[in-house]
């Protein structure tokens, strides 16, 4: 049978890869490969059904360190956007689809691991303790607006969820539930869309995707803290709100806040902002690298992935997928430090 590859084609910048998708008729085959490190995981669903933007056939895209094309795996267990791509400690590679409230783990061999039903909550973001906790984030919050049809209900519930964080053990057992805040956005139905564990492990810093916060919230405390930074109330919406983010090696704080990517110090003092050449809004997730000069991005709207400098901005390898622009399909980005 035939099968949908990838190609590596130059997409304007000659350095660039670029993932096609051929006829959708044919049989989908995974070509995934065994986890080298430095790889970078890309979630970026197929969106092929045309009854709902957000449906489709769920999809990660291997690549090697410069952002090459390597493998794919069409992820089973769910319909909808996956998002929130983390691997933990035993190199295993997580992701989210807070739709179907499934949580989907690929091991290092690259198979998809049986489901595991951690609970019916729209998880989104994960982060994984130095005790081998994990904590999972709950990207939606409060009553399901009438626009949003395929969201679903926490079961016995009127409500698609509580915008808090979940603690659970190296066991996947469920130890304790935190009353993290969440900021206001326009939709009203957002939680803790991003968040990223501090480098010394013992709290997170977390933000409600185009709210006006940076928040965070200390795991051993179990209290909120003060606030990073914010945003004036009269600019909510626009672009002008906090989203993806992530903490780097040294205790400085990388976030994404509309066309640029903002950097602060544990202080909440911001240092410098980037623009990454060719990008605009749409940043859906970051992720620092275990080479602590370069961070990973994957942007929504242009359908894209980059790997950037710490320092200058300037964008280093480049991957373009055949999904942006409406087919807003590439919501997660995580690499693999090794074993």
């Amino acid at each position: 049978m035939a099968a949908l590859p990838l190609s590596d084609t130059p997409a304007g910048d000659p350095a660039a890869q670029r993932f096609t998708t051929r006829d959708c008729r044919y049989i989908l085959e995974n070509t995934l490969q065994p986890f080298a490190a430095g790889g970078v995981f890309l979630g970026c669903t197929f969106l092929n059904d045309p009854t709902d933007p957000r449906a489709g056939l769920g999809r990660i895209l291997q690549c090697d360190a410069n952002l090459r094309p390597k493998g794919v795996l069409w992820t089973e267990g769910h319909r909808h956007l996956l998002m929130g791509l983390a691997v933990d400690r035993r190199g295993v590679l997580w992701a989210f689809d807070i739709q179907s409230h499934a949580v989907i783990r690929v091991d290092p061999a690259g198979r998809q691991l049986p489901p595991r039903v951690l609970a019916e909550r729209p998880f989104g973001a994960v982060v994984f303790g130095p005790d081998g906790s994990i904590y999972l984030a709950e990207a939606l919050k409060g009553r399901r607006p009438p626009w949003a049809t395929t969201l679903r209900n926490v079961p016995g519930t009127d409500r698609v969820g509580d915008g808090h964080v979940f603690r659970y053990g190296a066991d996947l057992a469920l130890r304790e539930e935190y009353a993290t805040e969440t900021a206001p956005e326009p939709t009203g139905c957002k939680g803790v869309t991003h968040m990223s564990l501090h480098p010394a492990g013992t709290r997170i810093a977390y933000t409600t995707e185009t709210g006006q916060r940076l928040m965070r919230y200390d795991l051993q405390a179990r209290r909120q803290l003060p606030d990073i930074a914010g945003v004036g109330a009269g600019e909510l919406g626009g672009g002008s709100g906090f989203g993806a983010l992530t903490w780097l090696a040294g205790g400085r704080l990388l976030v994404a806040r509309g066309e640029e990517i903002e950097m602060y110090d544990e202080g909440g003092l911001r240092l410098r902002s980037f623009r990454p050449a060719g990008y605009g809004e749409g940043w859906s997730q970051l992720a620092a690298c275990r080479d602590p000069r370069h961070v990973l991005a994957c942007n929504i709207l242009a359908g894209s992935a980059c790997k950037f400098s710490v320092e200058t901005g300037d964008v280093v390898a480049q991957a373009w997928t055949d999904q942006g622009g409406r087919q807003r399909g590439l919501a997660g980005i995580a690499e693999y430090a090794g074993p």
